[in-house]
């Protein structure tokens, strides 16, 4: 191998795009997972206002008189997206004094034009007091 004199020290163009190239590929790397770390956000956003709005009725629910305690739907609007929260009631065969309750809530979510509606849902049984 040649030795460089003084006055060619230095980088060579091949190395320098060599260069720009693993420096670019890091850095595509690097915006891919922050994309996705920002979808993964709002996912997790969304199903927590979920969560919430489902708790919430479940709540309410459990407020209620045993007798007044039915099925029924209703929508909230929560950050841009419409939830639609349902409840399902039905009585046990053999314990009239017991009812099973079912609050369901389901979304299309922001970023999945198209995509499949997902859902949270809570179960619990009622018993007249």
């Amino acid at each position: 191998m040649a030795q460089r004199s003084k006055s060619q020290a230095g980088f060579s163009l091949v190395e320098m795009l060599a260069s720009l190239m693993l420096l670019g590929m890091g850095l595509l790397a690097l915006f891919n997972c922050f994309a996705r770390t920002v979808f993964l956000d709002s996912a997790a956003a969304e199903q927590a206002d979920a969560v919430r709005i489902a708790q919430a009725q479940m709540e309410t629910v459990k407020a209620m008189r045993f007798e007044d305690v039915g099925a029924g739907s209703e929508q909230f609007e929560r950050n841009g997206l419409l939830y639609t929260c349902r409840v399902s009631v039905s009585a046990r065969q053999k314990d009239s004094s017991l009812k099973d309750v079912t609050v369901t809530v389901s979304w299309m979510p922001q970023h999945s034009p198209g995509g499949t509606a997902r859902q949270v849902r809570f179960d619990t049984a009622i018993l007249r007091r």
